[in-house]
């Protein structure tokens, strides 16, 4: 039975190499999570610094807790990039709205939009949650 106790010595010592002392383990704990946060800060290093696109829930959350950065696009004051930026709007359709807004005066309601060629349901739809309606510069209009 020389092999039992040669394995039983083996385990000791892997024991003795691998686990820490009884008093040292919360500093065993502490660099485990130093690493997951450093782990975790890495994951999300390109949404800290704007560069990825935010899961909707994430997003939606963000712009409860900073509406300046995270904020919707004003149809009545936003330029053709910004409103290019919306779901379902390329530049072409970016480039009509501001077109007719000049031309017709700002949107009073969402529907206004429907005005605009290539704007329909589906896209109305899409850009909803994304817009909002404030005074055109200049305007009295009240936001809504």
């Amino acid at each position: 039975m020389g092999w039992v106790s040669r394995a039983r010595s083996t385990c000791s010592r892997l024991a003795e190499i691998l686990l820490p002392p009884e008093g040292e383990v919360w500093l065993v704990g502490l660099v485990v999570l130093l690493l997951l946060l450093g782990a975790l800060r890495h994951r999300l290093e390109p949404w800290l610094h704007g560069v990825a696109e935010l899961p909707p829930a994430v997003e939606t959350a963000a712009r409860a807790v900073d509406p300046e950065r995270f904020g919707r696009v004003d149809l009545n004051r936003a330029d053709a990039d910004e409103l290019a930026s919306l779901p379902r709007i390329g530049p072409a359709l970016a480039r009509r709205i501001v077109a007719d807004r000049e031309a017709n005066g700002p949107f009073r309601s969402l529907e206004d939009l429907d005005r605009v060629r290539g704007v329909g349901p589906g896209v109305l739809a899409a850009i909803r949650a994304e817009i909002t309606l404030g005074p055109a510069p200049g305007d009295t209009l009240k936001a809504e």
